[in-house]
């Protein structure tokens, strides 16, 4: 039985890493690329309490909403 190896080769470049996977038992070298976005998610406090703010506002919303349909329902129930 042989044994497997494998051999990682690791590329570092400016917006992505790149990890080239290569199999002894295996013909086919396989290709993983993996893409780092951690710079388009750092936003500044202020946005973040915009958001936060906004996502407030549309779960108030939609409270307000579910207990209206429930109050309807009630009513529908209680005819029938």
């Amino acid at each position: 039985m042989q044994r497997r190896k494998i051999f990682r080769v690791t590329k570092k470049e400016q917006w992505s890493n790149v990890t080239i996977l290569f199999d002894l038992s295996s013909p086919v070298s396989k290709l993983r690329r993996t893409v780092h976005h951690d710079h388009k998610y750092q936003s500044s406090p202020t946005i973040i309490r915009r958001r936060l703010f906004d996502c407030e506002q549309r779960l108030k919303e939609k409270e307000k909403k579910i207990k209206l349909q429930k109050r309807k329902i009630n009513r529908l129930q209680k005819k029938v």
